[in-house]
Parts: C-alpha cells; structure tokens; sequence
C-alpha cells in the first residue's frame, strides 16, 4: 500500500514539474517573439517619425532604448538599423533566430551579443571562429562601445550609436 502512495506521489510530482516546464518554455518564446515584433514596430514608427521630426524621434528613442545599431552593406548603404532596449540584450549572426540577422558566410551562426549594463553598451564576442574588429582592432572577448565605434563582423560592418 505504501508503495502504491509513493509511486502516485512520483507520478504527481513529475507530471507537475514537466507542465511547470513546458509552461516555462511556451512563455519564454511568446515573450522573446513579443519582444522581436514591439522591435520591429519600434523600428518602423521611428523610420518614419525620424523623416517627419527628427527632433521627436531622438527624444523617443532615447525613452526606450540606450544605442542603435547600423548594419551597413558593402556600398555603404545603411542596410538596417535596429535598436539596443534597455536591459536587453541584442544577438546578431546568421542563424535565423537571432535578433540581427546577417548574410554573410564570414560570420558566425551566434557571433556575439549587444547588452547593456550600467548605462553603457558592451559587444560580447560568441564565436572565435570569425575575425571581429573594433574600430580595426582585432576583439576576442568583450569589447565596451563608444558612439561612432564600428564593427566588423566577417566582411560586414556595424556601426554603433549611442542613444543617450
């Protein structure tokens, strides 16, 4: 009889910790592509607030977000700009569920990450495998960025901006 307690009280609790896990699981990635959607609207309500009144764009940015990231393609055309939020941090490589996504065979599936701590940006280097420069300066660790700092990753160059 008591082995028939102990093995519904197992039972119990592993069906408690699995729902308590797969929750945790399904509530993390609606947050994270929360997260990426409110990015994008940001990005495009800025877009168009910065050609209306440049002025009003700057002030709003600087409420939500401590940099910008410039991705530039190989003419020097700015190819996307994406936000660094407060308190998040910002992954960038090829693999598709990064938050900065790069084609460039040069870089890393997970490069590295943008992230924030004590009112300054720092890059975190994920991947030693493919050269990263700041500023022409090989990295190999983590970097901290200044405003108008440039990065190579593989043959793609990203600028950085402060926001504040």
């Amino acid at each position: 009889m008591e082995e028939n307690i102990i093995a519904a009280l197992v039972g119990g609790i592993t069906g408690a910790v699995i729902s308590l896990i797969s929750s945790y699981v399904i509530t993390k990635l609606k947050i994270e592509q929360e997260v990426k959607i409110w990015n994008t609207e940001f990005a495009v309500n800025y877009s168009k607030l910065l050609f209306e009144s440049p002025q009003a764009a700057q002030q709003l940015a600087r409420q939500f977000a401590i940099g910008l990231i410039v991705v530039r393609d190989k003419e020097g055309r700015t190819a996307s700009k994406h936000f660094i939020p407060y308190q998040c941090k910002v992954a960038i490589g090829r693999k598709l569920d990064n938050d900065i996504i790069l084609e460039d065979p040069f870089v890393s599936r997970d490069h590295g990450i943008f992230f924030y701590r004590g009112n300054k940006v720092f890059f975190q280097l994920l991947s030693p495998l493919n050269k990263t420069f700041l500023n022409e300066t090989p990295i190999d660790k983590i970097c901290q960025l200044q405003s108008g700092d440039k990065l190579i990753l593989g043959q793609t160059l990203v600028e950085f901006e402060e926001l504040k």
